[in-house]
């Protein structure tokens, strides 16, 4: 004490403590968010790799199963195997593809029965044979019928969002209840198509016949010039059918007169034989013969793009060529 008489305290002092403690919690409260925020980060990262190493893991078994399959109905055109064996290997196909779904938080349509899709995908594949005879599709798309699932329309919208757009949690869980141009998917590694069954049963018929043919397809093709073709071939097989509401999806309507433009200059025949069995060298010197040197490759590098630029060039690089030809 060196005294001197105190003076009387103020009210600077007095709030000091009580402001020191609420800023260490504060703090404290602050540090602890932090933490469960990183926790949680990491969890998700673990997460995502848990379940990317196990679709590659299926997508092993299942190109294997698919192989197998392949070498046994490809022998004999028009005769499909009938063994045990197959059966079992194509039941755990399904299953793999059913617990991919699953895994990516599909939730299931409840709108038709198993047996209704089935049929229903049993009637297209009939529907593109008949239309399509010299191709043997009815063997390319064996069972397929069985692994097509129908999904709830929000769930398949969270999908084309998630995985093809990139669109934030918050404005996904509203975009998802907007009806997209989306209708399908079908996924080379399992055999297996996903379809929107938020659409009227025409439109999922007819969406069947798009991506059936993608599994009936060599797969040569990319991008716009891909999914154009399969739509040339979809609308074609459909109008055969009597498909009424024979409609086109708007965005695959480049690709489509792209392909159609130079289907008709390269010739009808080998162009069916590049997009079902991977024969492009008629093709594209029938092409580069119509159109120019490099004309077949620089349509199909444009095509590959997906901004607006890509498909004004690939639109005006083909009428272009119809021009010359």
């Amino acid at each position: 004490m060196n005294g001197e008489i105190p003076g009387p305290a103020t009210k600077e002092m007095m709030s000091e403590v009580p402001e020191t403690k609420e800023r260490q919690e504060d703090e404290s409260a602050g540090k602890e968010k932090e933490d469960k925020k990183v926790e949680e980060e990491e969890r998700r990262e673990d997460f995502e790799q848990a379940r990317r190493e196990q679709e590659a893991e299926d997508r092993d078994r299942i190109e294997e199963t698919r192989q197998e399959l392949k070498g046994k109905t490809e022998d004999v055109p028009g005769q499909q195997t009938t063994d045990q064996a197959g059966e079992q290997k194509l039941l755990e196909t399904k299953e793999a593809f059913e617990k991919t779904i699953d895994r990516w938080g599909i939730k299931r349509s409840g709108r038709f029965s198993e047996e209704q899709i089935e049929e229903l995908g049993v009637k297209v594949i009939q529907g593109l044979s008949s239309t399509l005879p010299k191709y043997h599709l009815d063997n390319r798309l064996r069972d397929m019928e069985k692994r097509t699932f129908l999904a709830e329309q929000t769930s398949f919208n969270g999908l084309i969002l998630r995985e093809m757009v990139g669109v934030p949690g918050w404005l996904r869980s509203v975009l998802e209840y907007i009806p997209l141009q989306g209708a399908g998917f079908y996924f080379r590694w399992s055999g297996g198509a996903l379809i929107n069954g938020g659409m009227p049963r025409f439109l999922i018929e007819r969406t069947m016949y798009h991506e059936y043919l993608h599994g009936a397809s060599s797969d040569v093709f990319r991008g716009q010039l891909n999914e154009g073709a399969t739509e040339y071939y979809a609308r074609y097989a459909a109008s055969k059918q009597n498909i009424l509401h024979n409609i086109i999806n708007p965005q695959y309507l480049p690709g489509l007169i792209t392909y159609a433009l130079m289907k008709r200059a390269a010739g009808s025949e080998v162009a069916d034989e590049a997009y079902f069995n991977g024969k492009t060298d008629g093709f594209e010197r029938n092409l580069d013969q119509k159109w120019g040197s490099g004309s077949y490759a620089r349509v199909s590098e444009l095509s590959r793009g997906l901004g607006l630029g890509s498909l004004r060039g690939m639109l005006f690089a083909a009428f272009k060529g119809f021009t010359k030809g």
